[in-house]
């Protein structure tokens, strides 16, 4: 887990708009940020755990990723993609 949680933490850093969902969060990233890189490390991270839901939109050069998890397990969310300092 650790590996995927520097994954993580590399993704954060190019969140340019970060919107609290229902059991979750909706983020975008700026463009230097592969749509394949968000697929392959949701599939990664939904193989550890079953129980997070993952949805990507592809938009003319932006990725939007929702992360949605079961209230009982919702900050696990908020680790991998927490908010900014500032509040972005």
């Amino acid at each position: 887990m650790p590996e995927r949680l520097a994954r993580w933490s590399e993704l954060a850093g190019h969140v340019t708009e970060r919107t609290a969902i229902a059991g979750g969060v909706r983020v975008r990233f700026d463009g230097g940020v592969a749509p394949g890189a968000v697929a392959t490390l949701a599939a990664d991270e939904l193989a550890c755990c079953a129980f997070l839901a993952f949805s990507i939109r592809l938009e003319s050069g932006t990725t939007t990723l929702e992360v949605t998890a079961p209230d009982e397990v919702r900050d696990l969310v908020d680790l991998l993609l927490p908010e900014a300092d500032g509040g972005r």
